[in-house]
């Protein structure tokens, strides 16, 4: 079993939002919905993602960036958008999504994923990582605590 399928295993068999494993190993995985415990994890620990393999229910174009920029190797989805394939094609890192889509949709699926939209316009993955640290830091400060 490679280390993509056995991420996408367990990222099924443990219902996760995302599973990095490397070497047989799994070093990362989240339970959140979103990108942020994936960009976290990405940015406490810069060369543990290097070369490893991630299952994501969703890879939209800021996942296949933030994996481009991580040096991630192969990506396994429940759902790939288009942008994320050309994305991923582009940085020659083999995608496997079980269902392609034109676009990710946000949680109401009214439209696009505002990660999605706000990555469209970038083709850097070290602009866009950077964008999305930004962009969830701003949301986390404008979010009131309960």
């Amino acid at each position: 079993m490679t280390d993509g399928e056995r991420a996408l295993e367990i990222l099924e068999s443990e219902s996760l939002a995302f599973v990095l494993v490397k070497k047989g190993n799994v070093i990362a995985s989240g339970s959140r919905a979103g990108i942020s415990e994936l960009l976290e994890t990405i940015k406490q620990s810069p060369d543990a993602a290097r070369g490893a393999s991630l299952a994501d229910k969703f890879v939209g174009k800021a996942v296949a960036m933030l994996a481009a920029h991580a040096g991630i190797v192969e990506i396994y989805a429940s759902i790939g958008s288009e942008t994320a394939v050309a994305v991923l094609e582009k940085h020659n890192i083999p995608f496997y999504p079980a269902r392609r889509v034109p676009f990710i949709h946000n949680k109401y699926n009214s439209g696009m994923c505002p990660l999605e939209r706000l990555i469209l316009p970038l083709d850097d993955p070290a602009v866009a990582a950077q964008t999305l640290e930004i962009f969830i830091a701003q949301r986390r400060v404008s979010m009131p605590t309960l």
